[in-house]
C-alpha cells in the first residue's frame, strides 16, 4: 500500500482552512431570527421579533405556520418586505393553538436560502368571550359596569336585561366601563358586554347581575298595635336599602326615640319591653342614605290597653298611689 504524500495533506488541510475561513463570515452576513414572540389577540395573532445582533441586515422575512410544533409540512403564510420585525396573522379556526417560524433573507448569494430558521411561537385567537364583567352600586339610582379590554375591540355594546324581561340596549363605548343610571330602583338586572371587533363575529359575554339602586323605603304596618300594659309589644318595618350604606331612626309622634332602655331596635323590627300608657302614639322609621334624600314609613299607631283601669300608674297594686296619679294627671289637663 502507498504512503500519503506529506505535502499533498498540507495542501488539502490548507484548502480545508481557507474554505471554513470563507465559511464562516458568509453564514454571518445573513439575518438571524431572535426572540420571536406570537400575541394571541381577538382577530389576529401578531408576531413580533428581532434581527440577533452582528447578524445580516434583511430585506424579508419568510412566516410560516403550522399546527404542531414541527416546520415539516409548515404553510409558508407570507412574505414580509422590509427590515421590520412584525406580521399580524389572521389564522383559519379561533381558539386552535397555532405555532410560527420565521427566517430572514437578504441579496447576498451566501444568503440565497434564507438565514437559520427560528424556534417556535405559539398563538391563536382569543375566543370571542367577556369572562368577568363587573356591576356595582355607586350611589343613588347609579350602577357601574366595568370589564376588562378585549383585544382588537373598536368599542362596546353595553346591554341590560331584568330578570325574565326583555333585553335592551343602553348604548355603545369604546371605554371599558358604563354608568347606568336609567335603571327602576328594586328590579333585579343582567348586563351584558359585547366587543365590536374588525373580525367580526358574535361576541359573547358571560351577565353581570345586580339590583338596582334608589333611595331607601320604609313600610310599617298600617293597622293599630293594641299591647296589654307591662308586656312586651314589637313593631315590625319592611325596610329595603338597595345595598346603600344607611342608618336608621325611630320617631315617636316625630320625635327621635332613643333606643336605649326599654326600646330596641333589632334588624327591622322595634320592641319596646315592657310597654306602658305612655308609649301610646305614632311610630315611623327614618331612613337617611349619604348617596340619597332621606326618606320615612308611614306610622305604625301603638295602643296600650290597661289591664285593671284601679291600677292608674301601673304599679300592679291598687293603693292610694293609683290616686295620686290619677289627680296629678287630672290637674294636667290634656294637651
Amino acid at each position: 500500500m502507498p504512503r500519503p504524500n506529506p505535502a499533498t495533506a498540507r495542501t488539502a488541510a490548507a484548502v480545508l482552512l481557507a474554505a471554513s475561513a470563507v465559511a464562516a463570515p458568509a453564514l454571518a452576513q445573513c439575518p438571524v431570527v431572535a426572540n420571536l414572540q406570537a400575541e394571541s389577540r381577538g382577530c389576529r395573532v401578531r408576531l413580533t421579533w428581532q434581527n440577533a445582533p452582528g447578524a445580516g441586515a434583511a430585506v424579508s422575512w419568510q412566516v410560516f405556520r403550522n399546527t404542531t410544533d414541527s416546520i415539516v409540512n409548515a404553510t409558508l403564510v407570507t412574505t414580509v418586505l422590509g427590515p421590520t420585525p412584525t406580521y399580524d396573522d389572521a389564522p383559519p379556526a379561533r381558539a386552535v393553538p397555532y405555532f410560527y417560524f420565521v427566517r430572514g433573507f437578504n441579496p447576498l448569494p451566501t444568503c440565497s436560502l434564507g438565514g437559520p430558521l427560528s424556534a417556535s411561537a405559539a398563538g391563536r385567537l382569543l375566543p370571542l368571550l367577556i369572562t368577568s364583567p363587573n356591576a356595582q352600586t355607586a350611589g343613588c339610582s347609579r350602577v357601574n359596569i366595568t370589564w376588562p379590554a378585549f383585544p382588537d375591540a373598536t368599542q362596546y355594546s353595553v346591554f341590560r336585561q331584568p330578570v325574565g324581561g326583555a333585553v335592551i340596549s343602553l348604548g355603545a363605548t369604546s371605554d371599558t366601563a358604563f354608568a347606568d343610571t336609567t335603571g327602576t330602583p328594586g328590579v333585579r338586572y343582567l348586563y351584558g358586554i359585547f366587543p365590536q371587533t374588525p373580525c367580526g363575529g358574535a361576541v359573547q359575554s358571560v351577565a353581570a347581575e345586580i339590583t338596582f339602586p334608589g333611595p331607601p323605603t320604609a313600610a310599617a304596618p298600617a293597622t293599630s298595635i293594641v299591647r296589654p300594659s307591662n308586656t312586651p309589644a314589637s313593631i315590625q318595618f319592611n325596610i329595603d336599602t338597595f345595598g346603600l350604606p344607611t342608618t336608621l331612626e325611630v320617631l315617636k309622634d316625630n320625635t327621635p326615640l332613643p333606643l336605649t332602655g326599654r326600646w330596641r331596635l333589632s334588624g327591622q323590627r322595634l320592641t319596646i319591653d315592657p310597654v306602658l300608657v305612655q308609649d301610646i302614639g305614632e311610630y315611623t322609621l327614618r331612613l337617611t342614605s349619604t348617596a340619597c334624600a332621606a326618606s320615612a314609613s308611614q306610622s305604625a299607631v301603638l295602643a296600650v290597653r290597661n289591664p285593671c283601669p284601679a291600677d292608674f300608674n301601673e304599679s300592679g297594686t291598687r293603693d292610694i298611689t293609683d290616686i295620686f296619679a290619677f289627680l296629678s294627671s287630672w290637674f294636667a289637663g290634656c294637651p
